[in-house]
């Protein structure tokens, strides 16, 4: 059958459908009806998932499978722009599911209209559970969104169904607690979840508010609160019974667990979902074959459970998101009856009894702190999608909001009754919580990350404040109110900024020195200093150059950068980004090198105020002349602008000096030769030197490591010790006695010994000689700055 065929098909199907809707005859056979759409569907799937040629050839018109013979990349991307469309033979059965329902809206019949809503919903449900449904799944959202709409729009019953039954039944209750469900998916189907989610805001009233809270709040309100949060590895339990397994094996297993699942608690996408079941997987697998007196049967279902936990705090996450959204969308509409009925459905200030489980809006300043306001600015929330407005500077305001809610019923068990409308009540202002455990939870960035919404928070206040409407509907009492907006705001954000300075502090403190980053940055350094080292490079070029990394002659000195620094640097993870701070390093290792090096050629060199052409003439035989300089361009120099000549403009010249050294790029023509001319900054108040590169003398690099103090690891000439201040006695005494500013100015909240804990020692040392061979260079005195 042809691709219009099967649409004519179906279409003929839907007709039909909606000829009984409309009469209100044989309604009893219009759940099978609907159910033989929803299985050419589940077929059509079936058909994708196990032959996607003969799939296209069911659903795509002819015209579309030609542009795909002739350019695949423009399908692709045609696909992706309008696939019901592109699919119109998979689109047919999901828009004659559509027409019905419309029909039954029209003709204002609830019980055909929610079983087409079931119906959709079941479609969304089985392309969610398997991998590889992004296009189908895009095309059956959409009808859900625009069945939504004109559900909502006449008032329809199903409205319950289209505006969350659809995600909450999908997302939330698979087999097994959400088991079915692809996690793979969830982006797609919650940002559809939002679109519904407006719509009730924007088309609905306060009964599908407080119903679309209710199902949420019964149906997935308990699973959040206990299963996600109890669900762990239990090590210790499943060796109990083991009585001749090593103790520091259950210990050190035990840490691997743990550590596992707080990364479970920070996982923000379906990618980080993937690789956190791969490290599981790996951890279990490890741990039953050192374990094997372990009951497999357990660990099959603590592990499942496990895995099972992780992908449910992830959803739990993207409901949390919508309904945050939700309550900033009605600000952005100025819409207080929904936006009170939004958050005080699950639990009203007057109830009788108090609710078990989780709250999506709790009345606790510490609960709304962690669960939305600390994650402000880190993609959480949702576009509004009209026009330009965005939604961050309304979550923003309800933010502020929700604290406001939270923190009043605190603020009126504190008072008398009278006091609650009083100008100057007895009691005090409740005292801001302490730091909320979310905080522990938090990545550096994050952490850091708290200044800027704490500021945020202070324009969104101001912007709040004037809304008296907003306002009303937290029935706080003017006074109260006015003290909770001027004066216990302003000391929570304050609070909370010096819990970020002492949590980064302790984190400073407390987090060790990564060896791996101390290795790549040694690595960096060694590479960096190799790679512009130009004089060293001028040394090898001419065979004066030798490593002998064995030896290390009395005589000389390790030389080299020796300095303390921001124990940060060396951190997995920090908010500061130090990536340029090995080129810094190996530029000053670099600039040190060539002070020394061109300081002994310079004071071994005859001074003169001859020309260039004499210094040449007057060198030995066999001279290989070059010239350094530090003023190359400079007018006054004594090297005549117009006797220099690129190295591309040489060509059939008889050169002197090679063009292989890297660090050739101009020269200037004296007589018949042309002599490579250098730059080296450490010149600048010397002059210029005319030498002969054949008689240089000879640089030897020996082993960096000093004899008499710590030594660090060897990286080519290289050596290079990173470690905290608080591991070496003599200098942190050596530090207390200079009274240092960073230790005399440290934080109240911090001791001496922890402020030694945040500094590391970075010694960076080689160890080299020069000695210059005598006459074998002329120094011109006049100074190229002048």
């Amino acid at each position: 059958m042809s691709v219009d065929g099967f649409i004519k098909r179906v279409e003929g199907i839907g007709d039909v459908l909606v000829g009984v809707v409309e009469s209100r005859t044989r309604l009893d056979s219009l759940e099978k009806a609907l159910d033989s759409l929803v299985q050419i569907v589940e077929a059509l799937n079936k058909s994708f998932q196990s032959d996607s040629d003969e799939f296209l050839r069911k659903v795509m018109p002819a015209k579309f499978r030609a542009l795909g013979e002739r350019n695949a990349e423009e399908l692709q991307f045609r696909l992706w722009l309008a696939p019901e469309l592109m699919l119109a033979g998979y689109s047919a059965p999901l828009d004659a599911l559509g027409k019905v329902h419309q029909a039954a809206l029209d003709a204002g019949n609830s019980q055909a209209a929610a079983k087409t809503a079931d119906a959709l919903t079941k479609v969304v449900r089985v392309l969610a559970s398997q991998g590889g449904n992004d296009i189908l799944l895009r095309i059956a959202l959409a009808r859900i969104r625009t069945q939504a709409r004109a559900a909502l729009a006449a008032g329809d019953p199903s409205q319950f169904s289209l505006v969350q039954d659809w995600y909450v039944s999908t997302v939330f209750e698979g087999s097994s607690r959400g088991g079915d469900f692809n996690v793979a998916y969830l982006d797609e189907m919650t940002k559809a979840f939002w679109f519904t989610t407006q719509v009730m805001i924007l088309h609905g009233d306060e009964g599908i508010v407080r119903g679309y809270i209710g199902s949420i709040d019964g149906r997935v309100g308990l699973l959040l609160d206990g299963f996600a949060a109890e669900a762990d590895f239990d090590v210790f339990e499943l060796c109990r019974r083991d009585k001749t397994i090593d103790r520091e094996l259950v210990i050190r297993l035990g840490e691997e667990a743990s550590a596992l699942d707080a990364k479970k608690r920070t996982l923000d996408s379906a990618d980080d979902v993937r690789a956190w079941t791969e490290a599981v997987e790996a951890f279990v697998a490890r741990a039953t074959e050192q374990c094997s007196a372990w009951d497999m049967d357990s660990v099959g279902k603590q592990k499942q459970a496990w895995l099972e936990s992780a992908a449910l705090l992830l959803k739990g996450r993207a409901l949390e998101s919508v309904l945050f959204s939700a309550g900033s969308y009605c600000l952005f509409k100025n819409r207080p009856d929904m936006l009170v009925t939004l958050v005080d459905s699950h639990q009203p200030e007057d109830s009788s009894t108090s609710w078990m489980g989780w709250d999506p809006f709790p009345r606790d300043v510490g609960a709304i702190l962690s669960r939305y306001v600390l994650k402000l600015g880190h993609d959480f929330g949702h576009d509004f999608g009209e026009l330009h407005h965005g939604h961050e500077h309304y979550d923003h305001e309800f933010s502020v909001y929700l604290l406001l809610r939270a923190v009043s019923q605190q603020y009126r068990r504190s008072l008398k009754a009278a006091d609650w409308n009083a100008e100057s009540p007895e009691a005090p202002l409740p005292e801001p919580p302490s730091v909320p455990i979310s905080l522990q939870d938090m990545t550096p960035t994050e952490v850091s990350n708290i200044d800027w919404i704490v500021d945020k928070l202070t324009e969104a206040t101001e912007r709040l404040t004037p809304k008296k409407e907003t306002l009303s509907t937290l029935k706080i009492p003017e006074p109260a109110l006015d003290r909770l907006l001027t004066q216990w705001l302003p000391s929570l954000f304050e609070s909370l900024k010096v819990a970020k300075e002492q949590r980064l502090d302790g984190l400073l403190v407390s987090t060790p020195v990564s060896q791996t980053k101390v290795e790549a940055f040694a690595q960096k350094v060694q590479t960096e200093v190799e790679s512009s080292d130009g004089l060293r490079e001028f040394f090898k070029y001419f065979d004066r150059y030798q490593e002998k990394l064995d030896e290390a002659p009395e005589g000389i000195a390790p030389y080299g950068l020796n300095t303390l620094s921001d124990k940060a640097m060396f951190f997995e993870d920090w908010y500061v980004y130090y990536g340029m701070f090995e080129d810094e390093v190996a530029r000053a290792i670099v600039s040190g090198e060539e002070e020394r090096v061109l300081t002994q050629l310079a004071d071994a060199a005859t001074a003169t105020d001859q020309s260039i052409e004499w210094c040449i003439g007057h060198m030995l035989d066999q001279a290989k002349p070059v010239i350094i300089t530090s003023m190359l361009f400079d007018p006054e120099s004594l090297l005549d602008m117009d006797k220099f000549v690129p190295t591309h403009a040489r060509e059939g010249s008889t050169l002197l000096f090679p063009e292989e050294l890297k660090v050739a790029g101009w020269y200037r023509q004296t007589n018949e030769l042309y002599v490579p001319i250098f730059e080296f900054w450490p010149l600048r108040k010397r002059g210029t030197l005319v030498l002969d590169a054949a008689r240089l003398g000879m640089w030897t690099q020996y082993d960096p490591n000093p004899k008499d103090s710590p030594q660090g690891q060897l990286h080519g000439f290289l050596s290079v010790l990173v470690s905290e201040v608080a591991e070496h006695p003599d200098l942190v005494e050596d530090l207390k006695h200079k009274e240092s500013e960073w230790v005399v100015k440290r934080p109240s909240w911090m001791s001496e010994k922890d402020v030694m804990k945040t500094r590391v020692w970075m010694r960076i040392l080689e160890r080299f000689a020069y000695v210059p061979t005598e006459d074998s260079a002329f120094l011109l005195t006049k100074d190229a700055d002048e």
